[in-house]
């Protein structure tokens, strides 16, 4: 099914103002599920590697030095979130302007990313803010990206990486950010809950 939408949108990391038109008729989604041998503990890399699960689009791919723009979904089953690689939201729009792939990576202990099957307190203990952080930097800075044609690098040290969240996501950029400013071109934290408050 193709779908239409109209969206105007300014990204204030970048050098745009990205524009979408009312008849723009958006791709097919992408779907494929691809994955990545992730640590299950990165303070003890001898615990082991789980799946983690991440999908990926190189439909507007400009070639060598194009921008990934890259996001996590947060706290949730993945699959509903390839929207982000043909969707209306601000990832197309991104990708469609500056010629970028797309990847969107589940979270660990989610969809079908999970170490395990069941969730006991030994195992949720690997469910950590911290972990999760350390997930996006080993991902970024050691998947092979399954790429249509070319294969081409993909390192953050060779093409510029843009990481885009909100809420939680967000709150995860923006902490990325903080303990690793080198690794991503650019973030963008959207309603990030960055000062945690246990009393609402």
């Amino acid at each position: 099914m193709r779908c239409r939408f109209s969206l105007s949108l300014f990204v204030a990391a970048g050098t745009a103002v990205v524009g979408v038109g009312a008849n723009v008729s958006l791709p097919q989604p992408h779907e494929t599920e691809h994955w990545f041998d992730q640590l299950i503990d990165h303070s003890n890399s001898s615990a082991g590697t789980f799946r983690q699960r991440y999908y990926f689009s190189d439909q507007y791919y400009g070639g060598d030095g194009s921008p990934i723009v890259f996001s996590t979904p947060g706290e949730v089953n993945a699959e509903p979130y390839t929207m982000y690689l043909h969707g209306p939201r601000v990832h197309l729009p991104m990708m469609m302007k500056l010629g970028a792939a797309g990847v969107v990576l589940e979270h660990r202990f989610f969809g079908k990313s999970s170490p395990w099957p069941d969730l006991t307190t030994e195992h949720l203990k690997y469910l950590t803010v911290d972990q999760s952080i350390e997930d996006l930097a080993y991902f970024v800075q050691n998947v092979q990206l399954p790429w249509n044609a070319t294969q081409y690098n993909s390192r953050p040290d060779s093409v510029p990486w843009i990481h885009v969240g909100c809420s939680y996501p967000g709150l995860l950029a923006a902490y990325f950010q903080e303990k690793y400013p080198s690794t991503f071109a650019a973030t963008w934290a959207s309603s990030a809950p960055v000062q945690a408050d246990g009393d609402f």
